[in-house]
């Protein structure tokens, strides 16, 4: 179960269990990617709830969705599948927010490193996940479609993460 930090306060994390609260996911996914997933792949995801973990991101006391985050565990490996803010509240630091929750719950659960993919002209993701301690770690020439692009393969290490947060967890319980 992920957890907000105490800094972070005014915003709530839902984990994404059914079918039906599915559908701000699937908007702002559209709305933020010019290949957005398909509303099958974020079914799968939530149900298969021990593998995916989907999570959305709101202000407390306002319903809009703000942010989410899909994360898939796996052999010791947690893998950030996607993620996006509403474009009116990017560089606010709610990303960081998402991934820095996803790479805490992700050492929680024995996971020794985090990967992530991104297209080579997203440098504003790029800047993130590099300010997070991810580092590029495989190019993928055309990778991307619509428009074909290049891709990267970011990784880290988060074996320091559950050490570096252990006692400084908030309270808000989420998901």
């Amino acid at each position: 179960m992920i957890k907000i930090k105490a800094r972070d306060a005014d915003w709530t994390l839902e984990r994404i269990l059914s079918d039906k609260a599915l559908a701000e996911v699937i908007e702002l996914d559209r709305a933020s990617f010019s290949r957005p997933w398909t509303p099958k792949m974020f079914l799968m995801a939530v149900r298969s709830a021990h593998e995916f973990y989907l999570y959305a991101l709101r202000r407390k006391g306002q319903s809009p969705l703000a942010a989410f985050l899909c994360y898939r565990l796996s052999a010791g490996a947690l893998q950030i599948a996607t993620i996006a803010v509403r474009e009116d509240l990017r560089r606010q630091g709610l990303g960081a927010m998402l991934i820095d929750s996803a790479l805490t719950e992700g050492a929680r659960a024995g996971a020794d490193e985090a990967t992530l993919d991104v297209r080579l002209s997203n440098l504003a993701a790029r800047r993130l996940y590099q300010r997070l301690g991810f580092r590029p770690v495989a190019f993928h020439p055309r990778y991307y479609a619509g428009p074909v692009e290049d891709g990267l393969t970011y990784a880290r290490s988060i074996a320091a993460v559950w050490e570096a947060d252990l006692g400084k967890v908030g309270t808000g319980r989420c998901g």
